[in-house]
């Protein structure tokens, strides 16, 4: 298993009427053949976009997760909230199933943008996520760079 997958790009697909998507060609090229033959995780997302993760990115989200405290109540909750998810698998066709309930919470319809973001992967509905790009407010942007990057969103490199 790799664990360093990351997966990157925008990818228009169609859900079909049982709730499936093909994960893309692009996007599949970045998967190990050998984590494409595991089962991915897929949750709901902070925003309206379910994510799915392989598995070495999900390792990666379960380390973190083993280090929230049990026995403090808050974070109790906030585990419960982050393990909310459900294990699936490609089927043969290479399609993979989103819960119903996950789209509904999601608001994705028919038309969907899959997001690769390095270390996982954001399934919207395509006008929410077209949406979302549009209202991005780059003062904000801006902002956020300087308090969380410091002096280091001066670099060229990002942006």
């Amino acid at each position: 298993m790799n664990s360093n997958t990351k997966t990157y790009g925008e990818y228009e697909v169609t859900l079909d009427s049982k709730g499936r998507i093909m994960l893309p060609a692009g996007l599949k090229k970045q998967v190990p053949d050998s984590e494409c033959e595991e089962v991915f995780m897929i949750c709901k997302g902070p925003e309206k976009f379910i994510t799915l993760y392989t598995q070495s990115q999900w390792k990666r989200v379960e380390a973190f997760i083993d280090r929230i405290n049990d026995f403090n109540e808050e974070g109790e909750e906030l585990k419960s909230y982050l393990v909310s998810a459900t294990p699936i698998e490609l089927d043969s066709a290479g399609r993979i199933v989103i819960p119903k309930r996950m789209l509904t919470k999601a608001s994705i319809s028919k038309d969907i943008m899959i997001h690769g973001m390095k270390d996982k992967i954001a399934i919207w509905d395509a006008t929410e996520y077209d949406e979302f790009r549009e209202g991005i407010d780059q003062d904000r942007v801006k902002q956020l760079k300087s308090k969380i990057l410091g002096t280091d969103h001066l670099n060229p490199l990002l942006g």
